[in-house]
């Protein structure tokens, strides 16, 4: 679910941005209200979008540090830090591969939860395999 709102914020401010610049450059002396709201609107989503990588940063270096801490191969934990789901912390990584999938539920999970755990699952053999 996360993935999907990123991804829409991401593409909303990819569109929205592209325009922009114009839109800057060619602002008439007077504006209207619609378009001074709609310049608003395209700033509070750029400080979104700038929040949610300052977050993702955030959890990315969190889940390196609390893997490096409790495993210590840079190399590895770098690549699960990278590559897990953002929305995986480093002690659901543990849980996701140390328990088989009838255990978590697997088979009554929704589409993006299981997704999840297979892109977790996926991640930890990439990484393993980089060593």
């Amino acid at each position: 679910m996360i993935y999907r709102i990123i991804f829409l914020i991401l593409i909303c401010i990819s569109l929205v941005s592209e325009g922009y610049a114009e839109q800057i450059q060619s602002i008439p002396k007077q504006m209207s209200v619609e378009k001074i709201q709609k310049l608003d609107q395209i700033e509070k989503a750029k400080e979104s979008l700038k929040k949610l990588k300052q977050l993702s940063n955030s959890m990315t270096t969190r889940k390196y540090s609390d893997c490096f801490k409790a495993y210590g191969d840079e190399i590895f934990c770098q690549c699960l830090s990278q590559n897990l789901p953002i929305p995986v912390s480093f002690n659901l990584y543990i849980k996701i591969v140390t328990t088989p999938k009838d255990e978590l539920g697997y088979s009554e999970l929704n589409k993006e939860d299981k997704q999840m755990v297979d892109v977790t699952l996926q991640t930890r053999e990439t990484c393993v395999g980089n060593k």
